[in-house]
């Protein structure tokens, strides 16, 4: 897994430098020979791309319950990155010269990021899931949140602050699930945070 996480940022860093090469004239300035050395990094980088996918998919293979939960700071944080890259690369375009070929760099980048987000949006891997001692809150990457780090829990409405000994605050909007699954969450961390003698306050304002 940590393999597939360093793979497309290698690839990713060999284009650079080989347009870096191009641009400064330390290697051949044959278009034909630049553009087939880049076409080679892509094929390599959407290589990358789907390994990763795949190895998320067999960790991902957890026969526990999962609530899916994708707030919509996920699809926000997409939607720049993508339309920063985009821009960036009409703009490189328009300026002509050399930059030009540093495009497919360019747009390769997010092209990757928007596929591994709508696969694992396919596949319903933006989720919350309960273990013994952590809840796993995985907004496409794993990221536990142990029971001996939380001091305690309140349900606001319909949000639920989980307060760290990190003096860190950590919210779950409720109304983020599905309206079938809202109340099993619910249920769900209350039981947990009992079982892990964590203090779970309800209050109204």
């Amino acid at each position: 897994m940590l393999f597939a996480a360093f793979l497309r940022p290698f690839i990713i860093i060999l284009s650079a430098i080989h347009f870096l090469c191009y641009y400064f004239k330390l290697i051949p300035s044959l278009a034909l020979y630049f553009w087939f050395i880049q076409a080679l990094l892509c094929f390599l980088y959407f290589f990358a791309l789907y390994f990763e996918i795949k190895q998320t998919t067999e960790v991902s293979e957890i026969q526990l319950r999962k609530f899916e939960y994708l707030p919509p700071i996920v699809w926000f944080r997409v939607l720049i990155l993508v339309s920063f890259f985009f821009i960036y690369g009409i703009f490189l375009i328009l300026m002509g010269g050399r930059l030009k070929y540093l495009v497919p760099l360019v747009w390769m980048i997010p092209l990757g990021e928007l596929i591994v987000f709508l696969f694992k949006k396919w596949s319903k891997q933006y989720y919350i899931m309960f273990f013994a001692n952590y809840i796993d809150i995985h907004l496409g990457r794993k990221q536990p949140l142990f029971s001996g780090e939380i001091l305690k829990m309140e349900l606001v409405r319909e949000v639920i602050y989980i307060f760290t000994k990190r003096k860190k605050i950590k919210e779950i909007r409720l109304f983020y699930f599905s309206e079938s699954e809202k109340n099993d969450f619910l249920d769900k961390i209350v039981t947990w945070s009992i079982n892990n003698n964590i203090p779970f306050l309800k209050k109204e304002y």
